[in-house]
């Protein structure tokens, strides 16, 4: 004798074993089952995909800031190394006059 379903209320024969959940379980249960499976399935693609685009859009963020902190260096270094120069050529020019 087949065993039936082993959803609640189902009489139908058992067509399938869930390996996910390990029910017998009758075709359209399994169907229903299926859907329920996928649908979990791509809810955890877009949670996935969401937590993706917020590292990906932290990380650029953080990347630029880096960069317009690096350029900030730059730009004061190269005006104290000017400022140094001119002094020198100053210096140097008044030395020359005497």
């Amino acid at each position: 004798m087949s065993e039936i379903c082993t959803v609640t209320d189902c009489r139908r024969t058992q067509c399938a074993l869930c390996h996910c959940c390990q029910q017998n379980i009758s075709r359209p249960h399994l169907n229903e089952h299926q859907d329920s499976l996928n649908a979990e399935l791509h809810s955890l693609g877009d949670r996935f995909n969401s937590i993706k685009d917020r590292i990906t859009a932290g990380s650029r963020q953080k990347l630029e800031q880096w960069r317009d902190d690096c350029y900030k260096k730059i730009d004061n270094i190269f005006e104290q190394k000017c400022d140094e120069l001119e002094r020198l050529l100053k210096k140097s020019m008044s030395k020359t006059k005497n």
